[in-house]
């Protein structure tokens, strides 16, 4: 975690989960604690550890997402004015889910808050306060952190095939076949450039690997030199691969194929074997198994 991603949560971790109030700042109804949430926000937005301090009880508490305990009014005074000095001017909103009375003296209220930094930076929390009544004032005991579950990154989607980064050549082929496989955009892609003879004199080939998060898999877009182009969808098959492609001949037809991919146990290797093709209406023969050797 960076000190920039860590320092939001920290600050969004403090936050009351109240409801989002319009411009005039008022409260919602059925919520008696509200008011502590308005006034916590606008001593938020100024930066002001000391003011929102002094909304806790004296021995308050406040578990943060990574399960550490803040105990005490001074001690959350103190993480705040450190955090507050190291990054100013960032502000808050709140939504509400529920908010449920434990007691005469005591509620439950659950919801997130959104800490946006001057940067336009935005960075959310889901929050389950308690409040206390004393005499008159409603403050607040306890505050639990929960930091929503990252998405995974289309870059993390490809983890399983990164073995593959590096040049490989294939033997047991009419002609050399040597692929080049290399990261692009952040890692959110793989490109396999493909040589067909020596130095590509039989043609050429580029496919481009990423993640559809719209379908949640693996797909691939082949475009050859000769104008030609598939599309691949990917499917893991334990160390496997299982690929179903749909192509364009440069004359128009159509022509489809499945490929299974099987890597060596050692990474230094891997074979592919292609079955049930055909082109242009035209079954093909099955292709290999080719085998493909890393190059030092």
């Amino acid at each position: 975690m960076t000190h920039k991603t860590h320092l939001t949560t920290l600050l969004s971790g403090l936050v009351l989960a109240s409801a989002v109030w319009a411009a005039e700042e008022k409260a919602p109804d059925g919520n008696p604690a509200a008011s502590v949430a308005l006034a916590y926000r606008e001593a938020f937005d100024a930066g002001n550890a000391d003011r929102l301090a002094a909304l806790h009880v004296k021995d308050a508490a406040w578990v943060d997402s990574n399960g550490t305990v803040h105990s005490g009014r001074e001690a959350i005074r103190a993480v705040l004015a450190k955090a507050f000095a190291a990054a100013p001017g960032r502000t808050i909103e709140f939504a509400v889910e529920q908010v449920r009375p434990l007691g005469d003296d005591v509620l439950l209220e659950t919801g997130s808050s959104i800490v946006t930094g001057p940067d336009g930076e935005r960075s959310t929390s889901a929050c389950t306060t308690v409040y206390a009544k004393e005499g008159d004032e409603w403050r607040i005991a306890q505050i639990t952190e929960t930091a929503p579950a990252s998405e995974p990154s289309p870059a993390s989607q490809l983890s399983a095939l990164r073995w593959l980064e590096g040049k490989w050549r294939g033997e047991d082929t009419r002609l050399p076949v040597t692929l080049e496989i290399s990261e692009a955009q952040n890692g959110n892609f793989l490109i396999i450039e493909y040589a067909f003879g020596e130095d590509g004199t039989g043609g050429t080939s580029t496919e481009v690997i990423g993640y559809d998060a719209a379908e949640d898999r693996v797909r691939s877009w082949t475009f050859d030199s000769e104008g030609g182009f598939s599309e691949a969808t990917w499917q893991a098959d334990g160390a496997n691969w299982m690929l179903v492609s749909k192509s364009v001949n440069p004359d128009g037809t159509r022509g489809s194929s499945q490929l299974e991919m099987r890597p060596a146990t050692d990474g230094r290797s891997f074979t592919v074997e292609g079955y049930n093709r055909e082109s242009g209406g035209v079954p093909m023969p099955k292709l290999g198994p080719i085998k493909f050797t890393a190059v030092k």
